[in-house]
């Protein structure tokens, strides 16, 4: 070989290394936050509940086996949570739920049922999701192999592998049963560019290096916007008011699904509870049960006939004012008991809104039906009045 040909290969491995090794640089690091002491006017205790890990995979694109590198969030994010805000020096008291000791799919009713346990003022949950994926870069070099033409282009795949953390979180005000604060924090963890038999290596090094880092710091971001939140925040008191509606509502016993929820009185007792509910709240003028079904009785009407009975509904709203009623079913899912309300307007009987859930504890009956009326509340006061439609 040639002294010439020598130098030329020479170079050619020289540039190799070079893109090599600029393809597989580690990932830039980063540093952890650190949140700031602060103090709010008014006390406040926080339960930390339920952080749920969403992830699905650690990479998109089947390279890798998620049961094998997917990270579970789920306990770390809550405990990182807690720690972080009992380090502000913030808060009353913070309590973290062990993540075993909360199911996986907690609702906010599970929550509010968990919070009043507790006796918190503020219960956290939400959702955290590590997500990485990797896009197909290509490199290009002169090239000098025999029987190619110097300086044609060689082309080389490489990867760029990037990662972050997601954390989600919504407040839940115990004694309001109102969202008092939802927000999304997304933090890089890594960003590095690889060759494609180096990704899964550089994969399982440095995600869990960085993984914890970009928690932490996404932690610290949500929790300083939580306390911001909070600094102006009363337990109890309402954050989105509903001014009172000059509407007159009547809930109907509701339906039973079955002999046995008949014979368990679960339809009388939701709508005794959902017409305490209206009540409290002051938005809707409630007509007390016994005097309508006084009226319909002197017409032989019951109060189930106002559902599908134009004349019943009439009836109700000449003399008595009705202008909406509450209709609803009770059933057995399982082991969950499952309520259904929709909300008729008399007039025309058209069905203005609906809502569903349900509980598995009997206990949180009463929760359940706060939660729910607060919704329909809310829901109905967003309506635009026929003449605007």
């Amino acid at each position: 070989m040639s002294a010439t040909s020598a130098k030329k290969w020479c170079i050619v491995f020289a540039l190799s290394l070079a893109v090599f090794a600029a393809g597989c640089a580690a990932p830039k690091s980063t540093s952890l936050r650190v949140i700031e002491p602060t103090r709010l006017h008014n006390e406040i205790s926080i339960t930390v509940a339920s952080i749920r890990d969403v992830s699905k995979e650690a990479v998109s694109g089947g390279l890798f086996d998620p049961e094998k590198r997917a990270i579970d969030l789920s306990e770390a994010a809550g405990f990182k949570l807690g720690e972080i805000l009992e380090d502000s020096g913030a808060l009353r008291t913070v309590k973290v739920i062990p993540h075993g000791e909360i199911p996986e799919n907690a609702t906010e009713l599970t929550c509010v049922s968990l919070g009043r346990r507790e006796k918190t003022d503020i219960v956290i949950h939400g959702e955290v999701n590590h997500r990485a994926s990797f896009s197909l870069n290509w490199l290009t070099w002169p090239s000098y192999i025999p029987g190619i033409a110097v300086g044609a282009p060689l082309w080389s795949p490489n990867y760029t592998l990037k990662g972050e953390v997601e954390l989600t979180l919504h407040a839940l005000d115990i004694h309001s049963l109102e969202r008092v604060f939802s927000r999304k924090v997304t933090v890089e963890a890594y960003s590095s560019v690889c060759f494609l038999t180096r990704v899964t290596a550089l994969h399982d090094r440095y995600v869990s290096l960085e993984k914890n880092t970009a928690l932490h710091n996404a932690a610290v971001e949500a929790s300083e916007l939580l306390l911001q939140t909070l600094t102006s925040h009363e337990p109890g008191k309402t954050v989105k008011k509903l001014a009172p509606l000059d509407k007159v509502i009547a809930v109907i016993d509701f339906e039973p699904a079955s002999d046995y929820i008949k014979r368990r009185g679960y339809g009388n007792t939701a709508a005794e509870k959902f017409t305490t509910a209206f009540d409290k709240s002051g938005i809707f003028k409630v007509m007390e049960r016994q005097r309508i079904k006084d009226v319909l009785a002197e017409r032989a009407f019951s109060m189930t006939d106002m559902v599908n009975d134009r004349n019943a509904r009439e009836v109700v709203k000449k003399l008595l004012g009705i202008d909406c009623l509450l209709v609803g079913s009770v059933a057995q899912v399982g082991a969950r008991l499952e309520i259904t309300a929709r909300l008729l307007d008399t007039d025309t009987g058209e069905v203005l809104l609906s809502e569903s859930d349900g509980i598995t504890r009997y206990e949180d009956l009463q929760i359940l039906v706060e939660l729910m009326a607060r919704r329909v509340m809310e829901r109905y006061s967003e309506l635009k009045p026929a003449s605007e439609k």
